[in-house]
């Protein structure tokens, strides 16, 4: 090929690496041992850091009794989604108003109450002290400062929806063998 195209660097580097191929495989193992090693690295330094090290402290305490599922553009929660829930399974809307600095939970009174929360037509403050260890999880994660309120509504709508098992009994910490 660099003897067709008068490319001198082509050719003699072509010879080269066909005379010597050790050294052409020493030089990329070199290089993909090093790409190897920095992406080993930076996982490492962001698995133990920040979001990531709150996430685990997370499951430590509620397990799997809580899923958030977050769906774009703040279209409503398909209800094929809903339909396909297993039974004891409750979904909640968590809308999070950061010009109020306020979150509200809201979904159907079965799934507030699994969970400790008022079951009223109106927005109710929530106290946390006697919320269920999900929503004050809840609480630390998503909502801001100035408060978190339940209400009782037919069906989650709009972005963020929760996930909780129904059987109220996920309340405690779970070891991470379980």
């Amino acid at each position: 090929m660099g003897r067709r195209r008068g490319r001198s660097g082509a050719l003699v580097s072509g010879r080269w690496a066909a005379a010597w191929p050790g050294a052409t495989v020493r030089l990329t193992a070199g290089v993909v041992i090093a790409f190897v090693l920095v992406g080993q690295t930076q996982l490492w330094v962001t698995r133990n850091t920040g979001p990531a090290v709150q996430a685990q402290q997370t499951v430590k305490r509620v397990g799997t009794s809580a899923v958030l599922v977050e769906l774009r553009d703040d279209k409503p929660v398909p209800p094929a989604f809903l339909a396909e829930l297993p039974p004891g399974v409750q979904a909640l809307r968590l809308a999070v108003d950061h010009a109020k600095g306020t979150a509200e939970l809201n979904g159907p009174c079965e799934a507030l109450q699994r969970l400790a929360l008022p079951c009223t037509q109106e927005p109710t403050p929530v106290e946390l002290r006697n919320a269920d260890v999900r929503v004050k999880e809840l609480y630390s994660w998503d909502t801001p400062g100035q408060g978190l309120f339940a209400r009782q509504t037919e069906t989650p709508k709009r972005a963020v929806i929760v996930t909780a098992k129904g059987c109220g009994c996920c309340c405690s910490a779970r070891s991470p063998s379980s």
